[in-house]
Order: structure tokens, then C-alpha cells, then sequence
């Protein structure tokens, strides 16, 4: 039997925009990278289909707000986006870094909270909620704020969203830019080129001047985590709690700050699915072994961890020295890092 995760394509129904996918030389490189893509890099059918969902109802909301800047009746209402995200997506426009690795996270996070969840005797229970009525003022009002955005990314079903204030400027002006010259391509018969090209561009700058990367999600987390190192709130019964509920945005934030690292580059570790680099992370947050142990047993099998021994043996095993080179590595820039990667250089301990 097949695996599930790779159906069988289906012949498309006759008179299907949608051609049978040949098996010649044109699709022989793309077939190559794929077949021998290692199975741990490969995206599991549930991280795509969340990924997918995400970015498609990013795409809708941005079209429907660049459309409404436009004259009345230009392009037509609750018109069916999917042959506009097709386009994008085959003319590369999609393929943002920093809005992959956005998707990728949720999906992930997304991932490890539901498959958690599901275990028969687990009790999630939120970790925020509580703070909304800290003693602190300025706590409850950032636990307030992280509740909202939270709410507000979730559509009616449950299913996790992700808005364009998440992303970086850049990353929001590039994507703002290809949905507005996609749309042109559907522009009224009547309607000039340059006059759509014109209104649509503005449009587009409308959409990105109510861009606001403070109200990102990840940077409402980051400062309540802020809050709660300054207000010596964040300790090991803190992570603790993020272990056992589960919460891997939370959890990562945290473990930046007390690593005094980008969260980022903490969440990348955390989510690497390698042992070496989440016990390095683990050490770089000052977590004692016993903690290291209770996120093995809780969240190690979800991580994509090794055994807990062999874990454990590599959290004990790490020497100072490697921790230094560590932290002077995810202290850096990741544009840097990434330049440093493609030149075949970088002294990255993990």
C-alpha cells in the first residue's frame, strides 16, 4: 500500500484547466530533487496543507483590501482567488524567506499543540489567561494584547491564520507588490495599462502604510516575556509551564531571552528536530538538567528528538567553550548567517 501522505494523482476530469503532468525530460530535474529529498526534510502532508491554508487566506485578505482601494466595480466581489495564487506561486513570487519561515513555524507549532492535545491524558490549559490579571499592570495589558492577536488569528473554525503585520516590512512590501501586479492581469477590458498599473500600485502602498510589525504576534510575545524577565517572573517553574501546556511560541521566546539571543534563531533550534542544537539551546538558557529531562519526556517525541539518554548525554557532554561559540553564532544577523552559508564559510557551533 502507498503511503497516505503520497496519494496516487488522479486523471483530471475531461475539460479540466488542469493538464495530466507528464513524465518527460522538462519535469526530470524537478522529479530528481524531489525523489531524493531525505525523508526528515520532506514537508508531511499536514505541514503543507496548513501552510497552504495560511498563506491562501493571507493572499484573500490582501486582495480583498487592495481591491477595495480601487474604483467600484473594477474587479468583481468574492471572485475565486485560486488561479491568482497559482500564478504567484509558479512565478516565484511567493517564495518570500522570511514569509516561508513564518508559515513553516505556525505549521509547526501548530503541529506539535494538536498532536499533544490529542494524548488522552493531557490537560492544556492557557498560560496567558492568567496574567490578564496580574498585579502588574503593564503584564496584564501586554497578556491582554498577546490573548487578542491571538484570537485574531484564528479563523472560525479553529484553523491558525497569520496576518501581514507578522511579517517584516520587507517581506510585507514584496508580497503587497506581487498580489497588486497579479491582480492586474485581471483588470477590466476598458481599463488602460498604465492606469491599472498606476491605481493598483497605490493601492498596494495604501495596504502596506497600515503595516504594523508591533502588533506582530511574535512581537506582542517578546514583550511579555520582556515583562516577565524584568518583573523576575521568568523562571523555571515559568518554562515548566510552557513544557506541559505545550506552548511552543511561548517556550521559544522565553528561551531567547534568557539566552539572550534572536527569537528567531531560538525558535529555529527549538524546531530543528535535532538533539545537539535544542541541548545547546537549553544550555545557552541556563535550563538545569532535571528541566532538559521534562522536555524530553513530555515534548521529545514531538520535537523529533533522540532518546532521552542519548539526549541527556549530549546536554551533559557540551563544553563551555562550544556554548560560547554557540551564542556568538545565533547572535548573529541572519541575512549574515545565510551569506556566510552560501560563500561555504560560518563557524556556527550548532
Amino acid at each position: 500500500m502507498l503511503p497516505e501522505e503520497w496519494p496516487v494523482r488522479s486523471v483530471p476530469e475531461r475539460g479540466s484547466s488542469h493538464p495530466v503532468l507528464g513524465g518527460g525530460g522538462d519535469r526530470l530535474s524537478t522529479a530528481r530533487r524531489d525523489f531524493f529529498l531525505p525523508p526528515g526534510h520532506r514537508l508531511t502532508e499536514q505541514e503543507r496543507a496548513l501552510m497552504t491554508a495560511m498563506l491562501h487566506r493571507l493572499i484573500e485578505d490582501m486582495s480583498a483590501e487592495i481591491q477595495a482601494r480601487l474604483p467600484q466595480e473594477w474587479l468583481p466581489a468574492n471572485e475565486d482567488l485560486g488561479g491568482l495564487i497559482d500564478r504567484l506561486s509558479q512565478s516565484g513570487l511567493l517564495d518570500i524567506d522570511a514569509l516561508m519561515s513564518l508559515l513553516l513555524r505556525r505549521a509547526d507549532e501548530e503541529r506539535i499543540f494538536g498532536a499533544f492535545n490529542a494524548r488522552p491524558a493531557s490537560r492544556v490549559a492557557s498560560i496567558i489567561q492568567p496574567l490578564v490579571s496580574s498585579a502588574d499592570a503593564d503584564i496584564a495589558a501586554a497578556a491582554m494584547a498577546v490573548l487578542i492577536a491571538r484570537g485574531r488569528r484564528r479563523n472560525r473554525y479553529g484553523q491558525p491564520t497569520v496576518e501581514l503585520d507578522d511579517l517584516p516590512r520587507d517581506a510585507a512590501a514584496r508580497l503587497a507588490h506581487a498580489v497588486a501586479a497579479a491582480l492586474c492581469e485581471r483588470k477590466p477590458v476598458q481599463v488602460s495599462n498604465h492606469y491599472a498599473e498606476r491605481a493598483l500600485c497605490e493601492a498596494a502602498k495604501g495596504l502596506l502604510a497600515r503595516h504594523d510589525p508591533s502588533k506582530s504576534l511574535d512581537r506582542l510575545t517578546v514583550e511579555l516575556v520582556r515583562l516577565l524577565d524584568e518583573g523576575e517572573q521568568l523562571d523555571e517553574g515559568w518554562i515548566r509551564l510552557a513544557i506541559d501546556n505545550a506552548e511552543m511560541s511561548v517556550l521559544g521566546h522565553a528561551l531567547a531571552r534568557r539566552s539572550r539571543i534572536d527569537s528567531a534563531a531560538a525558535a529555529a533550534e527549538l524546531l530543528s528536530g535535532d538533539s545537539r542544537r535544542v541541548m545547546i539551546l537549553l544550555r545557552l538558557a541556563d535550563v538545569p538538567r532535571a528541566l532538559a529531562s521534562h522536555l524530553l519526556a513530555v515534548l521529545g517525541d514531538l520535537l523529533g528528538l533522540a532518546t532521552d539518554l542519548h539526549a541527556l548525554a549530549l546536554f551533559d557532554s557540551i563544553a563551555e567553550d562550544r556554548i560560547a561559540g554557540a551564542r556568538s553564532w545565533l547572535s548573529l544577523g541572519l541575512n549574515f548567517k545565510s551569506s556566510l552559508k552560501a560563500l561555504g564559510h560560518g563557524h556556527g557551533a550548532v
